[in-house]
């Protein structure tokens, strides 16, 4: 089935699921219970010899393990805090899912876990996080308010919030835990990840995330995870593969998104045809467009061709004038093209809020 140009790399296709920035603080309130639940309370001690005054207590020693669990709780409570405001806070989100991602990074990297690893045996932060997934995919469903422009033309805005939340996952999965991976896949956020991929046409931080998560994602061994980005409605290869289009087009003209597209595209067809991830690859080969899109002389090789040599791609061969001199052609972009790529650099960060 054809995919329309609309569909793919254009602002109107953002999910149905997405939500204004303003929701109730009762929808984080199950979260928030949990978490108080959590809690230790201390009695206070009072003095005998007054009342009033309340006893010093021992200084406390923690082990290194207690230490990363009262870290990642109150992390934890941090961002419960900021979430459940009323109104989006979506740059004071970013922050606690920045440290909540890097935190994720460093514990499962030192700590090595096996993939049979349980649940309650995970890292603290990893193991908060995968408690409250529900949590972290309502919020990223919630949109920040778009960014109007100098030309009064409105610009959808990602929000920097949804940025980290795509880092977090990514790193939840990187961590090659089975039941990391089948709590993620219940969630069906990796749909939501790849319609938001292609919902943005403008290049930004989240492209990157999202594509680090679809591509550690198709290495999970639970199909559950992976499984569903392949069909409708998220139509990952269909997508990628009507990048085709915009080869007919000038690299000036071109959406900054389909860099990403093609980067994707480049990294799933040379990293997934491993030994290891055969089942993935015998999936990807089921379907006839990514085959021709991926083939020898197909559109990924012809952009990746593109990017090859100096700035604006290849350049053409010197031509001989008719005294014989050699002068190097000029190169594939006009200046009108160069100066249109170079006006567009701005829209390639995430809007503020």
């Amino acid at each position: 089935m054809e995919i329309q140009k609309d569909k793919i790399l254009d602002k109107t296709s953002q999910p149905e699921t997405m939500m204004t920035e303003a929701m109730p603080r009762a929808q984080y309130r199950d979260a928030m219970e949990y978490f108080s639940e959590t809690e230790e309370t201390l009695d206070d001690l009072d003095d005998q010899g007054d009342p009033g005054m309340i006893q010093e207590q021992p200084k406390v020693v923690l082990t290194r393990g207690e230490e990363a669990e009262n870290s990642a709780k109150t992390l934890w409570g941090d961002f419960l805090d900021v979430a459940s405001e009323e109104t989006l806070q979506a740059s004071a989100m970013a922050s606690v899912l920045k440290e909540m991602a890097e935190g994720i990074k460093i514990e499962t990297e030192r700590e090595n876990m096996l993939p049979s690893c349980p649940l309650e045996q995970l890292t603290p932060r990893l193991r908060w996080a995968v408690n409250g997934l529900g949590t972290i995919v309502y919020t990223l469903q919630r949109r920040p308010v778009d960014v109007r422009l100098a030309s009064k033309s409105l610009l959808p805005a990602v929000g920097s919030h949804r940025v980290y939340i795509a880092s977090l996952l990514t790193n939840m999965v990187r961590a090659q835990v089975l039941a990391v991976d089948e709590a993620i896949a219940k969630t069906k956020v990796a749909v939501t990840l790849v319609e938001m991929f292609f919902a943005y046409k403008n290049c930004n931080s989240f492209h990157l995330f999202a594509s680090n998560f679809i591509f550690e994602a198709f290495k999970s061994k639970v199909e559950a995870l992976w499984m569903p980005m392949l069909r409708r409605p998220a139509d990952l290869l269909d997508r990628l593969c009507s990048a085709k289009q915009w080869l007919i087009v000038p690299i000036a003209k071109r959406p900054p998104q389909l860099g990403h597209v093609v980067q994707l595209s480049k990294i799933l067809h040379e990293n997934l045809q491993a030994y290891a991830y055969k089942h993935v690859h015998l999936e990807f080969m089921k379907n006839e467009r990514w085959t021709d899109f991926v083939s020898e002389m197909g559109a990924l090789s012809r952009f990746l061709g593109e990017q090859e040599g100096c700035l604006g791609g290849t350049r053409p061969e010197p031509y001989r004038t008719a005294e014989g001199l050699g002068e190097e052609g000029m190169g594939s972009m006009s200046s009108r093209e160069l100066l249109a790529l170079l006006s567009s650099l701005g829209a390639m960060r995430v809007p503020r809020g």
